[in-house]
């Protein structure tokens, strides 16, 4: 409901919203939480997925908190988000009560460069040469002592600003060449102490929002004066946005694919109309806009991103463009799926979603029309619509300002994400034209390879317990830094599963963290890629489990499986494989199975294992 309300404020606002609406979003959220919830007591869960935030700052970031609440919020999230002082938490962080019980799912460490470098921002005559690298390594390592002991007491994710240029310094020749120095030797310091080779520490380019935004805009002396608040109320929602570009895909909440309209979105003009040779996309102005606009998304494709096209038009004249338009950058090959024909969109965007096999929530659509924008937002609301702008050389920026196709780590499989959906492509039509389900698993001759977690398969594996939500048993999401406790820990084994067949390596696929309780190994994540739903590979997944765990002296495998609205896919997968139902709880959809080892079946005999 929450989610709902905020969603239905910024449709009537029809734009960003500004620091005011966030304010009157808080005040809402707050009533429609007590009018949920009267009496509520401490502890009392909030509607949503858990996120618990803590910002640690040398300046007032209450406002900051009312903008972050609510972008959570409109995320599906239960935010709780709490605040510290800086120079207060590095005094008391190794006393027990500093952070009461709150464990932060992030940390966000947001520290201006004024009052911890003086020498640097305030009087850049006041140290040089020796001095004032002495002085600035000397407060960056207590920084950087800070950032390691919040790693090590609270094991979570970072969240560091860098520090914005002194711009107030600027006075004279002389004076700007100095402060440039300075600020450049602050730099290389803070990449070397606080960011190199720290896994879990992420950096938020605070000096670029500033330059961005500019800084007479930014800053606002009264607002600093008053309550310490170095920036001006209405630069806010940018600095929130910025940290939604980590939180998004911390809880595996950005999107994964990009659906296009053709007629001028991806060229100039109408096709039907001016025909291949009249359409807009040569190196010359207007067509270069176009050129350099598909150069954009193929770079998206090459970080994970799908493509894939929805447009009106006759698909023989699309496949003229895409074979003999020599300006033509993209090829059809990049697009995951294509709908060009002349069936309302959303219904298309819906096929598109089922033939990918992801959620419609992991949608974003781009259309240069704002009546098929208006009629996609009205029939497809979870599908995210991109307002575009009218001027086409405007779209890159339009996509480049969302915050929805950031990660934290970039893996293989992103790279080779286009070339494995070329591969489902290729299964699927084998499937249509093979006789029987045994003869299409037999033609495409698997090839598997079951392993424990490596340092290689690391991210992959993180990544894939953050974004997997169709096969996945308990749709549990897991930070690095758990991932990484639960690699050192001996009650806790992780495995992989990868797959190669006919058409290539479809890399690693499938991801297992088992939780070992005396004889017990009790499943607490189960997935699969959603690219291999249907090849019956979760048979093969458990039969290695199942296997691993006897030779362990394991007696039973526990299944745990937790309904979600996308993982229906999978509900019946124990009941399928032989376990047993053992418990169901009132309070909770969980349910718990049971398999008494000794014998599993094998896996199936088209599957065999990979050479290495």
């Amino acid at each position: 409901m929450i989610r709902e309300l905020i969603l239905e404020y910024e449709a009537k606002k029809k734009g960003k919203l500004c620091f005011h609406d966030y304010v009157l979003l808080e005040k809402k959220i707050d009533r429609a939480l007590k009018n949920e919830n009267p009496d509520p007591v401490p502890g009392d869960p909030i509607p949503g997925i858990p996120f618990r935030c803590m910002i640690i700052t040398n300046f007032t970031a209450e406002m900051v908190k009312k903008a972050l609440r609510v972008e959570c919020f409109k995320l599906g999230l239960a935010p709780e988000v709490v605040s510290y002082e800086y120079f207060g938490i590095v005094s008391r962080l190794g006393e027990s009560g500093e952070g009461g019980g709150f464990q932060p799912d992030l940390i966000i460490l947001g520290l201006l460069g004024d009052e911890i470098f003086p020498h640097i921002y305030q009087d850049a005559g006041a140290a040089n040469g020796t001095d004032l690298e002495e002085k600035t390594r000397e407060e960056l390592e207590q920084v950087a002592a800070l950032t390691g002991m919040l790693k090590d007491r609270f094991k979570c994710p970072l969240l560091v600003h860098n520090f914005h240029y002194p711009f107030d310094r600027q006075t004279d020749p002389f004076g700007a060449s100095s402060v440039f120095q300075s600020y450049a030797f602050l730099n290389s310091c803070f990449s070397s102490n606080i960011l190199s080779g720290k896994k879990g520490v992420y950096c938020l380019d605070y000096n670029k929002l500033v330059n961005k935004t500019g800084w007479d805009r930014w800053k606002d002396e009264r607002q600093w004066y008053l309550f310490k608040q170095p920036f001006h109320n209405d630069c806010i929602p940018s600095l929130v946005h910025e940290y939604m570009r980590f939180i998004k895909p911390l809880k595996g909440k950005n999107k994964k694919c990009l659906v296009l309209d053709l007629d001028n979105t991806l060229w100039g003009g109408v096709l039907g109309e001016a025909g291949i040779d009249g359409i807009q996309l040569e190196p010359q102005s207007p067509g270069n806009i176009f050129l350099d606009f598909q150069k954009y998304l193929k770079a998206l494709a090459n970080k994970g991103i799908i493509l894939a096209i929805c447009s009106k038009n006759n698909e023989s004249d699309v496949d003229r463009v895409f074979q003999e338009h020599p300006f033509m950058f993209l090829k059809k090959k990049d697009f995951a799926a294509t709908k060009i024909n002349w069936q309302d969109k959303p219904q298309n965007i819906r096929e598109i979603s089922e033939e990918i096999g992801i959620g419609m929530d992991s949608i974003v659509f781009v259309d240069d029309n704002p009546r098929e924008r208006e009629l996609m937002r009205e029939m497809a609301p979870e599908v995210l619509t991109v307002e575009l702008p009218e001027d086409p050389a405007l779209y890159r920026a339009a996509l480049e300002g969302l915050n929805d196709f950031d990660a934290l780590t970039r893996t293989e499989e992103d790279s080779q994400r286009q070339a494995h959906y070329q591969a489902k492509k290729s299964r699927d039509s084998l499937k249509e034209s093979s006789g029987s389900l045994d003869g299409f698993y037999k033609n495409l001759k698997m090839q598997i390879a079951f392993k424990e977690i490596q340092p290689a398969s690391f991210d992959r594996i993180c990544q894939l317990v953050k974004k997997t939500n169709q096969f996945n048993l308990t749709t549990r999401r897991y930070s690095e830094d758990e991932i990484s406790r639960f690699v050192d820990s001996p009650d806790y084994k992780i495995y992989s599963l990868k797959m190669v067949d006919k058409y290539g390596d479809n890399g690693l696929i499938g991801a297992a963290i088992v939780h070992i309780q005396d004889a017990a190994w009790r499943l607490d994540v189960f997935l699969l890629s959603c690219r291999v739903i249907g090849l019956t590979l979760e048979k093969v997944f458990i039969s290695k489990l199942a296997a691993e765990a006897n030779q362990r002296q394991a007696q039973k495998l526990v299944g745990v499986y937790i309904p979600s609205p996308k993982n229906g896919v999978c509900q019946n997968m124990y009941r399928d494989l032989g376990f047993k139902h053992v418990e169901s709880r009132e309070d909770t959809p969980e349910e718990v199975w049971e398999y008494a080892l000794g014998k599993f079946p094998d896996p199936p005999d088209y599957v065999q294992p990979l050479q290495d």
